[in-house]
């Protein structure tokens, strides 16, 4: 019995995580408020404090989820034994299929750290910095095998991640592309641009 209720309980704060993260990436998360969030969980307002404690401390679990997820898949690959090129490649195709598939969640990762008090930002931008570091070793180990072009090894990473962070914006399921091969697209111009000479 006691095992149902748990599985219930994980399912309903699933639930309560996935439903907040899209009002908060439709809305923004200062314009949403515990009304919202009830009202698409189809309960009381006051009945949210079951499961949270605030509206921050909610934020800060959809935050640690989506980049605790993304950095699981990623870190075993970045430290791998691969080379830096079939890195790179795993690690692009982790991270398109991730926004594709979290598009709130990866979405609001990305735009509402602003909107955490400083101490709670901290805890969120290290994640993030650790995560930009893994992939900025895969660049300097590519760089020190002559793999990849001797650039600025952060101007480098920046680049690869604003390509593919953009990816929410504008990708829409069922376009002309599938999430593998906008991943392959994406690696052609970091690998090859866009000069043919």
């Amino acid at each position: 019995m006691l095992e149902v209720v748990q599985r219930e309980e994980i399912t309903r704060r699933d639930e309560l995580l996935a439903k907040a993260a899209h009002l908060f990436r439709v809305k923004g998360y200062h314009a949403t408020t515990m009304k919202d969030i009830a009202a698409e969980l189809d309960i009381l307002p006051g009945s949210l404090y079951h499961h949270i404690s605030s509206k921050e401390s909610l934020l800060v679990e959809i935050m640690q989820r989506g980049i605790e997820a993304l950095m699981e898949q990623v870190r075993p690959v970045a430290l791998s034994k691969q080379s830096p090129i079939a890195k790179l490649r795993h690690i692009v195709h982790i991270h398109v299929e991730a926004i594709a598939k979290y598009p709130d969640i990866l979405t609001v990762f990305l735009h509402e750290v602003k909107s955490l008090p400083p101490e709670k930002q901290g805890q969120q931008l290290q994640l993030r910095d650790e995560y930009e570091h893994l992939l900025k070793h895969v660049v300097e180990e590519g760089q020190a095998q002559g793999l990849f072009r001797p650039m600025h090894p952060r101007m480098a990473t920046n680049a690869i991640l604003g390509m593919v962070n953009w990816l929410y914006s504008w990708y829409r399921p069922g376009g002309g592309l599938t999430l593998a091969q906008i991943a392959d697209e994406f690696l052609t111009l970091m690998t090859q641009g866009l000069v043919t000479t």
